[in-house]
């Protein structure tokens, strides 16, 4: 199990919580050119085997990746990404894989894990990205008949049926049929047929401009909704502030 992250900024609490995850979860911070170069001295992470899980590749370590695999597609992947540019995390999701991981946590650097209590104190227990790695609790099944999905009303989101996801289709916003009806629940999902597993966030979610113009922040979701399988033939946006990618993906 890896989490993925690319940063510019000095260490974060995001980033910190994280690093600070069981010992069966490894890190991988991707720095670009403005990363402090003494990242991990300001970090002082203290877990116990941390050179061993937390994985930091200066610019000079993915230069060297890309010369020593140059002769193959690793090497011409590396080095086709840019600079000062968000796509340099495509690097650390390839580092990943590269050593075998099964999981991905996908996370921003301002996107807090919560703890037990439902908040991001740090003194509770934190809440781990994968709780059950052979299956998801109690899904929830929706039908839906459009090929947009707005899982934002089934999630609870505070806003009620007033918020959407960014990209889901503006011209689709006020309907109310890309919502969904929920008649079945499983008592669980198998994760083996899960490629994708999107968390919401809470306060500042990943929500498009028109959304910020016309919408109060913070806005929150509901912590007891139940997952939801996005319904078969329909499509629904996602982002990289909160994701699990799996083997199955």
């Amino acid at each position: 199990k890896w989490s993925v992250v690319t940063t510019i900024f000095a260490p974060t609490d995001s980033v910190r919580r994280v690093a600070a995850l069981p010992s069966d979860w490894c890190i991988v911070i991707v720095a670009d050119t403005k990363t402090p170069s003494d990242y991990l001295e300001q970090a002082k992470f203290d877990n116990a085997n941390a050179k061993h899980r937390i994985h930091f590749l200066s610019v000079q370590d993915q230069e060297a990746w890309g010369t020593q695999t140059a002769m193959t597609t690793i090497g011409d992947f590396v080095r086709a990404i840019p600079y000062r540019h968000f796509a340099r995390k495509n690097i650390g999701y390839l580092y990943a894989i590269y050593h075998g991981a099964q999981f991905l946590f996908d996370f921003d650097d301002d996107n807090i894990l919560l703890t037990t209590d439902g908040t991001d104190n740090e003194n509770d227990k934190v809440l781990l990205p994968i709780h059950n790695e052979k299956e998801v609790p109690q899904a929830r099944i929706p039908v839906l008949a459009q090929l947009a999905f707005n899982h934002h009303p089934l999630m609870g989101a505070s806003l009620g049926n007033q918020s959407w996801a960014r990209g889901f289709p503006l011209d689709r916003i006020l309907d109310v049929s890309t919502h969904g009806d929920v008649p079945l629940q499983m008592p669980a999902w198998p994760m083996d047929r899960v490629g994708v597993l999107q968390y919401c966030a809470n306060s500042n979610p990943d929500i498009d401009a028109i959304h910020r113009l016309a919408k109060p922040l913070p806005m929150n979701f509901d912590a007891t909704a139940r997952p939801v399988v996005v319904p078969a033939r329909s499509y629904a946006p996602y982002n990289a502030q909160a994701t699990v990618h799996t083997a199955a993906s």
